[in-house]
């Protein structure tokens, strides 16, 4: 294999070929590494999963620790490859990473972010006190203390941080990152065969991600007004939650977990792709980078776009759920799908190629690995 030699390091979860947000971010980065030129060896890991393990995981992340064994493995790789960079998707472990330093100084290493934990968890916070008419959450304190603490710690030895917004950078910064790159997003998907229903519209999320459940909630209480007739259809976990949203709003029909493949049949149905947030949440959300590549009318908001390359005069982003809600049932209506899906083509024309951002993260790379 030709290219530049990195070992790619994440657990098993990461590398399927269908799931959700973390896995199409997963498949980005190895598409920017590839197009930057890097040769890539992929190291899986599961995490410890004893008695003793499956204890622990009560009080603490798994995060925090690296499955027993995975630094033998990690050594050999870099043996074999005479690799000198290593990538960690999603996850960077102090101690591994310390004993990495001192075993090869030579080596680069790298963290591919999903987003800093931290953000979601005070966010969390933030809408539960909310609900909770003011009272903190004594136990989501202490888990935010922790993650900030952790997330810290886990930076100490890496040369950089690839991130997927421009607001993490400074968050990066906040936690002692020697230096930061925002990779924009690029569009993976292709376009989809559509054929779309009056009245149908749609939105993929996670059900029990605060930031995504709540800006849902709020949506759909705004769409509860008279001139909403058309049909909600939502994907995603976990199912009891999904039923319990069905049955608080009528026009809502939950349709579980949808693989890729069914994914994508099912969106060629819709007349708009729903993407409602109204906080600024870790990450990026993957999903519109999939709306813009199968060219579907998208209703979002200005944290929904966060880490892509956004023209607000080309779709511009509803600030309030009553808003967005207005430009749902607009997208509803099956006589202006034309006119929104050249809004969706138009950004999708102005985001990056892959080939460019490979290229940055490549020239990223060299900088810090020359530091």
């Amino acid at each position: 294999m030709s290219g530049i030699p990195c070992v790619l390091v994440g657990h098993t979860k990461l590398f399927g070929g269908s799931g959700g947000g973390v896995q199409h971010c997963t498949r980005e980065h190895v598409a920017l590494l590839e197009a930057g030129g890097f040769a890539i060896r992929k190291l899986e890991f599961e995490f410890d999963n004893s008695p003793f393990d499956r204890i622990a995981r009560r009080f603490s992340s798994p995060r925090d620790n690296p499955p027993t064994g995975l630094l033998g493995r990690l050594d050999q790789a870099l043996r074999l490859t005479q690799a000198r960079h290593v990538f960690f998707a999603l996850d960077a472990f102090e101690h591994l990473s310390r004993s990495l330093r001192r075993a090869f100084p030579h080596v680069t290493q790298i963290l591919l972010s999903h987003g800093v934990e931290a953000v979601d968890v005070l966010v969390e916070q933030r809408l539960g006190e909310t609900v909770k008419g003011g009272r903190p959450d004594a136990a989501l304190a202490r888990k935010l203390g922790r993650e900030l603490v952790v997330s810290a710690a886990r930076r100490k030895w890496l040369a950089g941080v690839v991130v997927l917004s421009p607001f993490e950078i400074e968050i990066e910064k906040w936690l002692g990152t020697k230096a930061s790159l925002w990779a924009p997003a690029i569009i993976l998907e292709k376009p989809l065969s559509i054929k779309p229903m009056e009245g149908r519209i749609g939105c993929v999320t996670t059900l029990d991600h605060p930031p995504n459940a709540a800006g849902l909630i709020q949506l759909l209480e705004a769409l509860q007004a008279p001139e909403f007739s058309g049909e909600f259809r939502l994907v995603g976990q976990p199912g009891e939650r999904g039923a319990s949203i069905a049955a608080q709003f009528p026009f809502v029909r939950y349709l579980g977990s949808l693989s890729d493949d069914d994914l994508r049949q099912e969106a060629s149905t819709w007349c708009s792709f729903i993407n409602p947030i109204f906080v600024c949440a870790k990450g990026r959300s993957t999903k519109v980078g999939q709306a813009l590549g199968w060219s579907l009318p998208i209703a979002t908001t200005e944290f929904g776009v966060r880490g892509y390359i956004w023209d607000q005069t080309l779709l511009p982003t509803p600030a309030t759920p009553a808003s967005l809600a207005q430009l749902v049932i607009e997208q509803s209506r099956l006589s202006n799908f034309d006119r929104h899906r050249r809004m969706t083509q138009a950004i999708a024309a102005i985001s990056p190629r892959v080939d460019t951002v490979g290229q940055q993260v490549r020239t990223f790379v060299r900088a810090v690995s020359e530091n």
